[in-house]
């Protein structure tokens, strides 16, 4: 059933659910559906309507005090689905390779692995509306350093939507719209949650009680860690932040514009016309110390011909602008057949840094809790993965006589700043927020458990993008179903009515 907490009036508790959660988007609605299809009771908190509006919108407003980052309010949207409400739908499962800690990565490694997740694929795709298999085949003579990855794409499915009938008709499930966490209410021992506690709108001091046996934050990788930080009430540094690890280890997927190419027709490997999708081979990304990251090329298609013709031949033939890795390419010579010419942009994880961070603005939101405030950093790493990706691609177009490849201006020197967003209209982020509350085998390394419970809460767990310890080169959807069904069956097996 669904309800408006502005039309309900303070007072009694509401009482005897199995499982509470907060956040109406991908996840929580994701482990609403599951949870209560395995019979349990449920309570589903929204903190907007059905609709966006300019009152739950001016909630996520906060400070941007790192460089610079998309308008917080703009970057999230707080109504019934989340940010499923602008997802493009993009999809694919994370690597292997995502799970390992590696050397050159500081702060990288999961306490589970990819086929913990695979179990999941089947549903997850089912639910996301695409099919469950990914056709990655090896680079042609480039086998050891490149793949073509495939990426399915949903509708895209909008949560909101597509389970409005479904929660509304739902005896299982308590939907409550409107309904802003304020409080997380422990046991006196402080190792158990009691309560969850909420405001409305239409009286913002009210409060508004609800228990259960369970409770799950999944309300995104900025606002979690901002509740969490702000629920000092009987922990003085916040909820699960003993250690001083939640908000920390802010990651996006890092957008940028790598360069451009220019290729001949006899030679070039994938359809006319078409955005071609690269990904590194692991053995590439030990070899160069690399993260992971994607890299997609395209046809130029909005600049007059005239000028893609001039770019194709001063890709060839200017040695200074390749760098080095193509001098010798057809031996100086300007060839006929050129025939096409495009972008190459790089879609890049980040290494999990603890300075990249969420923390709290000094101001606060209409029901008195401290606003977000976000640092988001990049390090020589990042760099050093968008360089290289492209310098990669490049050499193996040169070497073998397909094409050539011009570093964006500043790739060619590590003096050169990273873009601000906003400079290019390829230099941006993905609003893919990651890594807030991280999940580790200890304490001293994360917020969560393998489980997603926050380490000395055993009934209170996080759901979302936030848990992840490091990023993959991937659009975050899939994998947050993939975990919030996992989350789900741990739930159903733990705390059953």
């Amino acid at each position: 059933m669904i309800f408006d907490l502005n039309e309900i009036p303070a007072g009694e508790a509401r009482t005897g659910y199995d499982v509470c959660i907060a956040g109406g988007g991908v996840a929580g609605i994701t482990l609403a559906i599951d949870l209560a299809a395995r019979g349990q009771r449920i309570l589903l908190l929204e903190a907007g309507g059905q609709e966006s509006s300019e009152r739950s919108s001016d909630v996520y407003k906060g400070p941007i005090i790192g460089r610079a980052y998309f308008d917080l309010d703009f970057a999230r949207l707080r109504f019934l689905g989340g940010t499923s409400n602008h997802w493009a739908g993009w999809c694919r499962t994370f690597d292997a390779w995502d799970f390992v800690g590696h050397e050159h990565i500081p702060n990288s490694g999961w306490p589970i692995r990819k086929p913990d997740l695979d179990r999941h694929l089947e549903r997850a795709a089912k639910i996301l509306e695409i099919p469950s298999t990914f056709a990655d085949t090896p680079v042609a003579q480039a086998e050891d350093d490149f793949s073509h990855v495939e990426f399915q794409f949903s509708p895209p499915v909008r949560f909101g939507e597509k389970y409005l009938d479904a929660l509304k008709a739902s005896d299982k499930i308590d939907l409550f719209l409107n309904a802003n966490l304020t409080d997380v209410r422990l046991t006196e021992a402080s190792n158990r949650v009691t309560e969850f506690h909420c405001s409305n709108y239409a009286d913002t001091t009210a409060k508004h009680t609800f228990a259960g046996k369970a409770f799950v934050l999944a309300m995104g990788g900025i606002e979690t860690p901002r509740m969490m930080l702000n629920f000092r009430s009987q922990m003085p540094n916040g909820i699960g932040n003993a250690r001083d690890l939640v908000g920390r280890h802010f990651m996006d997927h890092f957008h940028a514009w790598g360069g451009i190419y220019s290729a001949k027709r006899s030679d070039w490997p994938f359809k006319e016309g078409e955005e071609t999708h690269f990904a590194p081979t692991p053995a590439f990304m030990a070899k160069q110390k690399i993260a992971n990251a994607g890299l997609r090329m395209g046809p130029l298609t909005d600049v007059p011909r005239g000028l893609i013709s001039r770019a194709k031949h001063s890709l060839f033939c200017n040695d200074d602008d390749t760098r080095g890795f193509a001098r010798s390419f057809f031996d100086g010579a300007c060839p006929a057949n050129v025939f096409t010419g495009g972008y190459i942009r790089v879609s890049s994880e980040q290494q999990p840094n603890p300075d990249s961070r969420v923390s709290l603005a000094d101001e606060t939101d209409k029901f008195g809790m401290r606003r977000a405030a976000l640092d988001w950093q990049i390090n020589e790493l990042d760099r050093h993965t968008i360089k290289h990706m492209v310098i990669g691609v490049g050499r193996y177009m040169a070497e073998r006589k397909i094409g050539n490849v011009k570093l964006a201006d500043w790739l060619l020197d590590d003096a050169n700043p990273v873009p601000q967003v906003g400079e290019d209209r390829w230099l941006g982020a993905g609003f893919h927020h990651m890594g807030t509350t991280r999940m580790a085998d200890t304490p001293d390394k994360g917020v969560v458990d393998k489980n997603c419970a926050v380490f000395g809460l055993n009934n209170l767990f996080v759901a979302g993008s936030s848990i992840f310890p490091t990023c993959g080169q991937t659009n975050p959807t899939l994998p947050i179903v993939q975990l919030t069904l996992r989350l789900g069956e741990h739930l159903a097996e733990n705390f059953k009515g």
